[in-house]
C-alpha cells in the first residue's frame, strides 16, 4: 500500500490541514526512493494507470486529472531527487 493510501486511513477529521502543513509532501517523496513496488495502479475516473515506476504512475494519473505535475508539491520533490524533468513528461 502507497503512503497516499495510508493517508486516506487516518480517522481525523481535519487531516489534510493538519497534516500537510507538517511536510506530507515530502515524506511520500521520500517513499518514492524507499518502496518500490513491481506494480503501481492509480485510478484517473474513466482511465486507469498501470505501469512499475510509481513516480512516473502518479504524473501520468495526474495529467489525466488535468493537473499538472509541477503544481504537486510532492511529485516536484520526487523528481528533483532522481533528476527527472517535469517538464519534459507529457
Amino acid at each position: 500500500m502507497r503512503l497516499e493510501e495510508y493517508f486516506g486511513l487516518i480517522a481525523e477529521r481535519r487531516k489534510y490541514s493538519n497534516l500537510h502543513p507538517r511536510g506530507v509532501s515530502e515524506v511520500i517523496a521520500d517513499v518514492y526512493q524507499v518502496v518500490k513496488p513491481q506494480l503501481n495502479v492509480a485510478d484517473c475516473g474513466q482511465r486507469v494507470v498501470i505501469g512499475t515506476d510509481a513516480l512516473r504512475v502518479d504524473i501520468i494519473a495526474s495529467e489525466f486529472k488535468s493537473l499538472s505535475p509541477s503544481r504537486v508539491k510532492h511529485l516536484v520533490l520526487a523528481a528533483q531527487d532522481t533528476a527527472l524533468d517535469l517538464s519534459s513528461q507529457a
